[in-house]
Formats: structure tokens, C-alpha cells, sequence
């Protein structure tokens, strides 16, 4: 069972969804430009497969009930079976020229296409209403089902989301963001990558705390939103819960035949193990790829990646000696630990975050250059774990301050 993904900045559902189409305002047909649904700026996601598979069944009932200010807000989800009526509809119900009406003529034990939009009359004037002034959801919506393959009998699920402009962190890692630029010096890039790698734990802390496994963790799947709250410009907000389990009550963990990306698993779950603690070694190759800038494993197979990763001989190497890594690589360790019982959960993991990043402010690294040297650098070091481990009374505090937040919340 193939199911086509394609995320969209405009917001449209089918009229056979039982939403009035008088509710959907088209902002503008471009991609990476956002919609707004009931005055609320907002991006689609549409999934189109041959019925409700599982992946489809998470996004439309799991999401809607996730609220965090570190998770991507779901506004509505809506599904539907694509009927020879609904087709109808899109391609004639319009006017438009050369739109196809079958009429009869159909065998109705065949599945049908969804003709291309016929929105070129060769005269260079295009369409006179225009695809872009929002009069027309309909035409958009022709359009993307077309691109990915409609057939009637096919299921298509849409999911209207929380428009996030500032696009992924994937994209913000190949960017180079979280290294020195001519933005930020050494120490205000660690911050980033800190504050940053603490908003995911927060959004991880909260799915956890309801029972629910994310279960495809990497940097395509957080978005980044524009904040003003700090000198990033943004928040990071977890997305795309397709791959997401719900644990019964009392139950660690569960046995499942779905994969995340492979990069991301940990080893167990190449055995179909999915458990809280898949989660956190996803976080720590995730730590690493924020801290390094590079892609994980780069140059090896798929293969050679499972086979290393379940053998426990394929190991990512993090920048020692870099100063201002300490606590850094000493956390992202532990997330890769090769057995699930020694990783950190994230509570402990989002008060490790905290706590380095206090130490890094209050300055005990030393300058952002890392001007004095080998023997500076490692003295730093030595200091940062000093004060990480002094750092247990006062975390107390600080860890019934993210409990407290994830209490507030609303519970999965």
C-alpha cells in the first residue's frame, strides 16, 4: 500500500467532507506560502492510498489530540473516498475548457484517473479568474490530487496543521545555523543549538508522558516557527506522527512491522521493537547532527548502516576536544547507548540541556574563541562538569517546573 505525502501552503477540503466550502480562504497556489483556515494561518498536508491504512488512521486522530507549544498544532482532519461523482465535479463542474463529462459512457467497475487541469488555451492569457486570487479551491484541489495519482476507490486524508514559515530543521542544519557565523560567535551558536535541542525534548517529554512513541524522530520531521522569544528567531515544533504507537497503560513497550529512517533507528528497533527509549536514540543522532553539521553515516549503505547499528560496531564520531562540547557529546552519548536501559528519559535529558546551557551563559567555558589553548579548552571542560554535577539541587527546581508544564498540558 503506497501512500503519496505532499505538504501544502493553502488551505482546501473536499466538498464531500461535509465542510462547506464558504470556510476555506485560498491564500496563494505557490508552495511554502501559507493558507488561512478560519483566520488562522495554516498548511495541508494531503495523503492519498488505496484505503485507511494505519499511517493515515495516526494522522487523522492521533494529531488533533496533541497539544504542546513544542508539537505542531492539527486544526482539523478530514478523510474521504474518492468517488466518479466527486471527479465530476472537479472536471466539469467548473466551465472550464475542454473539462470531460462522461456521462454513461463510464464503465463503473474500472477505476478512473483524475484528468489533468486543462488551464492552457495557447494565447498566452492563461485562466481569466487566475489560480492564485483564492476563488477557486476546487481548481487547486484538481491540481494536487492530479500530481499525485488520484484513482477513484482511493482514500485521500487531509490534515490542516499549524503553518510553521521558518521550514525545517533539516533545512536549518544544512544551513550551518548551529555553528559560528557571521551572526553569532562560538558561544551564542551552542546556545542555539541547545535552546533549540531542548524545545524537541520538551515536545518528545509531553508525547511520552501520554503514552505516545514518536517513532520517525529526525530533522525533516520539526518544523521550525518564527518566534520572537529569543535571538533564533524561532521555535522548534515536533511533526508528522504517521510512524507514532500509543503504549497501553503499563506497557514499555510494543512490537510493530513499520520502520522510521533507518539513520535515526536504534538497534533494537530493527528487531521491531518500539519503546520511549527508540525515541531517545533518535535524539542523540539528532544531537549530533545539529552539533556537527553532517549527515549521519554519510557514504554508507543501507545495509551496512542496519548491520553496523544492530552489531553495535558502527558508532558516529562526535567532535572531541572542540570546546564548548563537553556536555554536549557526554548527553548524546548516553541517548546512543547500545542498550535501551542506560538511556537518559527526557526529563533528565531536558534538565541536562537546561543545565548546560546555564553554564555556558554564566561564561565558565571561557571565551567564545577558545583563544587559550588545548590546556584552557580541557580546564573548561573539567569546569563544566563540576558544575553539572553540582547542578542536582538546584535542578530539582527545575525539573518540577517541566513536569509542572507538562501537566498543564493537555493530556494524550
Amino acid at each position: 500500500m503506497t501512500t503519496a505525502l505532499l505538504l501544502l501552503a493553502l488551505v482546501l477540503l473536499p466538498p464531500t467532507c461535509g465542510k462547506p466550502l464558504s470556510e476555506i480562504k485560498l491564500k496563494s497556489f505557490r508552495l511554502g506560502q501559507g493558507g488561512a483556515y478560519r483566520g488562522v494561518s495554516c498548511a495541508v498536508k494531503v495523503m492519498l492510498s488505496a484505503g485507511l491504512d494505519r499511517a493515515a488512521l495516526r494522522e487523522l486522530l492521533l494529531g488533533p489530540s496533541l497539544v504542546h507549544p513544542n508539537i505542531v498544532s492539527t486544526f482539523t482532519t478530514r478523510a474521504a473516498h474518492l468517488t466518479n461523482e466527486f471527479f465530476d465535479l472537479l472536471e466539469g463542474g467548473r466551465g472550464l475548457v475542454g473539462a470531460c463529462k462522461w456521462g454513461d459512457q463510464r464503465d463503473s467497475n474500472q477505476p478512473r484517473t483524475l484528468e489533468p487541469v486543462p488551464i492552457q488555451s495557447g494565447d498566452g492569457f492563461g485562466d481569466p479568474q487566475g489560480l492564485n486570487d483564492g476563488m477557486d479551491p476546487l481548481l487547486v484541489l484538481h491540481q494536487i490530487l492530479h500530481a499525485l495519482g488520484a484513482e477513484t476507490g482511493k482514500m485521500v486524508v487531509i490534515v490542516v496543521q499549524e503553518y510553521c514559515d521558518r521550514g525545517t530543521l533539516d533545512n536549518a542544519i544544512s544551513k550551518k545555523i548551529f555553528q559560528p557565523n557571521p551572526l553569532w560567535g562560538l558561544r551564542l551558536a551552542r546556545r542555539t543549538l541547545l535552546r533549540t535541542a531542548g524545545e524537541v525534548a520538551r515536545g518528545l517529554l509531553h508525547l511520552h508522558d501520554g503514552g505516545v512513541v514518536h517513532g520517525d524522530l529526525k530533522p525533516a520531521n520539526i518544523l521550525l516557527n518564527s518566534s520572537r522569544e529569543d535571538r533564533r528567531g524561532f521555535t522548534a515544533k515536533l511533526a508528522d506522527f504517521g510512524l507514532s504507537h500509543v503504549l497501553p497503560d503499563a506497557v514499555a513497550s510494543l512490537v510493530t512491522k513499520s520502520w522510521g529512517s533507518v539513520a535515526y533507528m536504534a538497534p533494537e528497533a530493527f528487531d521491531g521493537k518500539v519503546s520511549r527509549a527508540t525515541d531517545v536514540w533518535a535524539f542523540g543522532v539528532l544531537l549530533w547532527e545539529m552539533l556537527t553539521g553532517s549527515r549521519p553515516y554519510m557514504g554508507l549503505g543501507q545495509q551496512d548502516v542496519i548491520r553496523g547499528i544492530q552489531n553495535n560496531t558502527l558508532k558516529l564520531r562526535w567532535p572531541e576536544g572542540a570546546p564548548m562540547t563537553a556536555g554536549i557529546i557526554e548527553l548524546g552519548r548516553r541517548c546512543l547507548s547500545f542498550s535501551p536501559a542506560d538511556r537518559p528519559a527526557f526529563d533528565e535529558i531536558a534538565e541536562q540541556l537546561v543545565a548546560i546551557e546555564r553554564a555556558i551563559r554564566a561564561e565558565l567555558l571561557g571565551p567564545q574563541s577558545g583563544g587559550g589553548g588545548g590546556a584552557a579548552r580541557a580546564s573548561s571542560d573539567e569546569e563544566l562538569q563540576q558544575h553539572l554535577q553540582q547542578q542536582e539541587p538546584v535542578d530539582t527546581a527545575v525539573q518540577g517546573t517541566a513536569r509542572n508544564i507538562a501537566m498543564s498540558l493537555v493530556a494524550v
